[in-house]
């Protein structure tokens, strides 16, 4: 009987020779964006000694920028990210971060400011009705009219 092999055992076989073959195209592709990412930096870092050359030569702010626009319209922020990896003054993982926690402060000021807008709403209720609803709750909470002064 062991040597007879059942459909189930079959289908387990393929799944585990399936998964090995998946197992072993994720491990290239991981590999692939290893190699990718330390290309990136590299290239990086070489756009950077470029850019420390421009900057030498056009020295003051204005003139950098004014060469920024002519190289294609890089951002000074962008340039002076660049000059920092070039020196080593900063890491690409710690820019990753920097770049992330910029990026979540306006969403969370955003979402706060969202908050607060629903909190008011809450507190003055009329604001959120329609026009008509105000003016027909108006109608019936006015005073009736004194006729005894007439």
């Amino acid at each position: 009987m062991d040597a007879i092999t059942t459909p189930a055992k079959q289908t387990d076989n393929n799944n585990d020779q399936d998964d090995a073959k998946l197992a072993a195209k994720i491990i290239d592709a991981m590999k692939d964006v290893d190699a990718a990412t330390a290309t990136r930096n590299e290239k990086a870092v070489a756009a950077g000694r470029l850019l420390i050359e421009a900057q030498k030569r056009h020295p003051t702010e204005k003139a950098f920028e004014k060469f920024l626009q002519l190289a294609g319209g890089i951002r000074i922020r962008r340039a002076k990210d660049l000059i920092s990896f070039a020196l080593g003054r900063k890491d690409f993982e710690r820019h990753q971060i920097e770049n992330a926690a910029a990026q979540q402060r306006p969403r969370d000021k955003l979402k706060a400011e969202k908050i607060e807008r629903e909190k008011e709403k809450a507190r003055k209720p009329w604001l959120t009705q329609p026009a008509q609803a105000r003016a027909r709750s108006a109608w019936f909470t006015r005073k009736p009219l004194d006729r005894s002064l007439a």
